[in-house]
């Protein structure tokens, strides 16, 4: 796979350092909604976890045309460090690292990603709470692009983001809340991708009742401003002199029950609909509907867990043959962790995916398995 390349812009790394700034200034307020008499809770809590494992892809590229088998070895570091005030107020940093190498994929050699998220959070009144997040990702791993893109479907992308995400939350009573948010970010691509701005704007109720258990209903709309990426027409040919925009709509309906008081069984459920809009001629216009489901057993040491995703994909002008583009998906996983001692667990995981559309690069399948060992401190 021959990929272009092109420098990630200056502006993205001054605005990453301005936002990193502003982060540090919002830790400082933080700390000011505490009083030297406050006796500190949990002033320091710190989490960390290294995992290495080996295991088999059968389809590397995710592609119906070009299919890799490979092995691979894979990476992973995680590390969790948060402080505590005793007036509730917080500032919490979470970095997550993941590297694959593969050892027979003529195209991948290997895939790597890479988050760090710093996060405060304060009281703003007896019944409302403030946070914000600043949030970094590094990322070099073959993804689904095909829901925005015209031609591209999988590919390996290399790229960096930043966003910054305030939001609030208000305690309405009776275990109702809203919560009020956005965010902004900044995608940059070392590869043939488009560079763009994305801005979110959100809204939440939400109702808990038992032990943590929730239910609540959202809504989201987010748009999308491409660097270089012009409008297309009804065939999706590129009209010169313009700038392509995206619009996104989004609602959703989420579940998370605990179906015992210690909190060892878990499930959560979401539905959405998405629907995209393009400022041309609608050529980039789709409905998305979406089922993501959840379960988790936590006791005596284990920890398994196994996750549902049921997707539909139709588009308005895209067409293949005599119809009109469509996809579905199913993508399922299973996972199991044994604790034993000394802080030391071993791990195996598995997960299965189809993919069916009238076109051909679209249809394919998927699975992968991968065991190892992992320690905590």
């Amino acid at each position: 796979m021959v990929l272009s390349r092109k420098c990630v812009p200056v502006a993205t790394w001054r605005l990453r350092r301005l936002l990193f700034g502003a982060l540090f200034a919002l830790s400082l307020l933080a700390g000011k909604h505490t009083s030297a008499d406050e006796e500190l809770v949990g002033l320091w809590d710190f989490f960390g976890r290294a995992d290495v494992a080996g295991g088999y892809r059968d389809n590397v590229l995710r592609s119906g045309l070009t299919v890799e088998h490979s092995a691979f070895a894979q990476g992973t570091v995680e590390a969790l460090l948060t402080r505590f005030w005793s007036s509730g107020a917080h500032v919490s940093s979470m970095m997550l690292a993941e590297g694959t190498r593969y050892f027979d994929a003529p195209s991948v050699d290997d895939e790597q990603f890479l988050s760090a998220v710093l996060t405060g959070g304060f009281g703003m009144g007896e019944s409302s709470e403030g946070k914000a997040a600043i949030s970094y990702a590094y990322q070099n791993q073959v993804l689904d692009v095909s829901e925005t893109e015209g031609d591209l479907r999988r590919v390996l992308v290399k790229g960096h983001s930043l966003a910054l995400e305030p939001s609030w939350k208000w305690d309405l009573g009776r275990h109702w809340f809203a919560e009020l948010g956005g965010a902004g970010m900044r995608q940059g691509y070392e590869t043939e991708l488009d560079d763009y701005w994305e801005g979110t704007a959100r809204a939440a109720l939400l109702h808990t009742y038992g032990a943590r258990s929730e239910v609540g209903l959202d809504y989201q709309c987010r748009w999308r401003v491409y660097d270089t990426r012009g409008e297309t027409d009804s065939e999706g040919f590129v009209v010169p002199g313009t700038d392509l925009v995206y619009e996104q709509h989004e609602f959703g309906a989420s579940w998370r029950h605990y179906w015992d008081a210690a909190r060892h069984w878990r499930t959560t459920a979401r539905l959405s609909g998405l629907f995209n809009r393009d400022n041309g001629a609608g050529y980039f216009d789709y409905d998305r509907v979406q089922f993501r489901s959840s379960m988790r057993w936590v006791d005596r040491g284990w920890d398994i867990g196994g996750t549902a995703r049921v997707g539909h994909y139709y588009y308005h002008l895209q067409s293949v043959g005599d119809g009109r583009r469509y996809r579905d998906l199913v993508v399922l996983g299973l996972s199991v962790e044994k604790r034993l001692a000394s802080h030391w667990l071993v791990k195996a995981s598995a997960e299965r995916e189809w993919d069916m559309s009238n076109d051909p690069i679209d249809d394919f399948s998927d699975w992968a398995c991968w065991a190892g060992v992992g320690y905590e401190f």
